[in-house]
Protein backbone atom coordinates (compact mmCIF):
# COMPACT_ATOMS: atom_id res chain seq x y z
CA UNK A 1 0.00 0.00 0.00
CA UNK A 2 1.05 3.73 -1.10
CA UNK A 3 0.21 6.64 1.16
CA UNK A 4 -0.04 9.54 -1.63
CA UNK A 5 -0.56 13.37 -0.74
CA UNK A 6 -3.59 13.72 -3.66
CA UNK A 7 -5.90 11.11 -5.22
CA UNK A 8 -4.22 10.14 -8.77
CA UNK A 9 -5.95 11.51 -11.91
CA UNK A 10 -7.66 13.53 -9.88
CA UNK A 11 -9.12 16.11 -12.71
CA UNK A 12 -10.46 13.11 -14.75
CA UNK A 13 -11.42 15.41 -18.09
CA UNK A 14 -7.68 16.22 -18.26
CA UNK A 15 -6.19 15.79 -21.61
CA UNK A 16 -3.56 13.99 -20.04
CA UNK A 17 -5.74 10.97 -18.63
CA UNK A 18 -7.38 10.89 -21.91
CA UNK A 19 -4.89 10.24 -24.25
CA UNK A 20 -4.49 6.33 -22.71
CA UNK A 21 -8.06 6.33 -22.25
CA UNK A 22 -8.07 6.54 -26.37
CA UNK A 23 -5.68 4.36 -26.75
CA UNK A 24 -7.29 1.63 -24.78
CA UNK A 25 -10.75 2.07 -26.54
CA UNK A 26 -8.53 1.93 -29.91
CA UNK A 27 -7.24 -1.16 -29.00
CA UNK A 28 -10.72 -2.54 -27.70
CA UNK A 29 -12.30 -1.49 -30.83
CA UNK A 30 -9.06 -3.04 -32.77
CA UNK A 31 -9.64 -6.34 -30.92
CA UNK A 32 -13.20 -6.67 -31.30
CA UNK A 33 -12.50 -7.57 -35.15
CA UNK A 34 -9.00 -9.61 -34.34
CA UNK A 35 -10.32 -11.74 -31.41
CA UNK A 36 -12.74 -13.87 -34.21
CA UNK A 37 -10.48 -14.25 -36.50
CA UNK A 38 -7.23 -15.74 -34.04
CA UNK A 39 -9.62 -17.68 -31.35
CA UNK A 40 -12.78 -18.30 -33.43
CA UNK A 41 -15.98 -17.54 -34.10
CA UNK A 42 -17.28 -17.87 -30.34
CA UNK A 43 -15.37 -14.33 -29.71
CA UNK A 44 -17.68 -12.32 -32.37
CA UNK A 45 -18.91 -9.74 -30.62
CA UNK A 46 -22.43 -8.22 -31.62
CA UNK A 47 -23.07 -5.26 -33.70
CA UNK A 48 -24.28 -3.38 -30.61
CA UNK A 49 -21.34 -3.87 -28.98
CA UNK A 50 -18.87 -2.74 -31.68
CA UNK A 51 -20.94 0.34 -31.94
CA UNK A 52 -20.53 1.00 -28.00
CA UNK A 53 -16.68 0.22 -28.66
CA UNK A 54 -16.84 3.31 -31.37
CA UNK A 55 -18.41 5.84 -28.69
CA UNK A 56 -15.76 4.77 -26.80
CA UNK A 57 -13.46 6.94 -28.89
CA UNK A 58 -15.40 9.73 -28.39
CA UNK A 59 -15.66 9.49 -25.09
CA UNK A 60 -12.75 7.45 -23.50
CA UNK A 61 -13.44 4.83 -20.67
CA UNK A 62 -16.91 4.59 -22.01
CA UNK A 63 -16.63 0.67 -23.08
CA UNK A 64 -13.68 -0.02 -20.48
CA UNK A 65 -15.71 -2.99 -18.68
CA UNK A 66 -18.22 -4.88 -20.69
CA UNK A 67 -19.60 -8.12 -19.52
CA UNK A 68 -17.99 -9.22 -22.70
CA UNK A 69 -14.26 -8.81 -21.94
CA UNK A 70 -14.99 -10.56 -18.83
CA UNK A 71 -16.29 -13.79 -20.44
CA UNK A 72 -13.02 -13.02 -22.51
CA UNK A 73 -10.74 -13.22 -19.96
CA UNK A 74 -12.12 -15.90 -17.89
CA UNK A 75 -12.15 -17.97 -21.45
CA UNK A 76 -8.48 -16.88 -22.52
CA UNK A 77 -7.21 -16.95 -19.17
CA UNK A 78 -4.71 -20.01 -18.52
CA UNK A 79 -5.73 -23.48 -17.64
CA UNK A 80 -3.64 -23.69 -14.39
CA UNK A 81 -5.02 -20.06 -12.44
CA UNK A 82 -7.56 -22.14 -10.61
CA UNK A 83 -4.96 -24.59 -9.35
CA UNK A 84 -2.71 -22.12 -8.60
CA UNK A 85 -5.18 -20.37 -6.58
CA UNK A 86 -5.88 -23.38 -4.38
CA UNK A 87 -2.59 -24.36 -3.81
CA UNK A 88 -1.19 -22.89 -0.43
CA UNK A 89 2.16 -22.29 -2.07
CA UNK A 90 1.10 -19.41 -3.63
CA UNK A 91 -1.31 -17.88 -1.20
CA UNK A 92 -4.41 -19.58 -1.86
CA UNK A 93 -6.95 -20.79 0.10
CA UNK A 94 -8.59 -23.21 -0.71
CA UNK A 95 -11.72 -25.03 0.18
CA UNK A 96 -10.84 -27.29 2.91
CA UNK A 97 -9.12 -24.69 4.49
CA UNK A 98 -11.93 -22.57 5.23
CA UNK A 99 -13.95 -25.49 6.87
CA UNK A 100 -11.38 -26.60 9.35
CA UNK A 101 -12.09 -23.28 11.48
Amino acid sequence: MQIVSEEPHKNYISVFAAIPRFLNALWELVRSFILPYRKGADYKEPWLLILLRWYGLILPGLSAHTPQDYVNLTRLGPDTIYHRLQDPKFGGVSNSDATKE
